[in-house]
């Protein structure tokens, strides 16, 4: 039941995050900011490649401009798979509309 709490928050924070960060953060004509800083000292450079990533409360999937918690490294690994398999969905749609 505590595992289930840590991981609800974890996700909870995500997504706040996740949202203040689309809203105040992005912005078309100008760069995306791609640290995250939150008041527990933890820090996230979402900017690196799609990757695992443990921390202090779990493990978390960054890069790309995401931050995603995952309950456990097998989770984490499918979620990295997921990632990486819509990316290059996406690569080989934009291609088609190029050609």
């Amino acid at each position: 039941m505590v595992t289930d709490k840590v991981f609800l928050k974890k996700v909870l924070r995500s997504l706040v995050v996740s949202i203040l960060f689309r809203i105040f953060v992005t912005d078309k004509t100008t760069k995306t900011m791609s640290i995250l800083k939150f008041s527990d000292g933890e820090e996230f450079d979402t900017s690196v490649e799609l990757q695992l990533t443990l921390r202090k409360d779990g493990w978390y999937v960054i890069g790309n401009g995401l931050l995603i918690p995952v309950r456990d490294l097998d989770e984490g690994r499918k979620e990295l798979k997921r990632q990486k398999d819509k990316r290059n969905s996406l690569r080989r749609m934009n291609q088609n509309l190029n050609t």
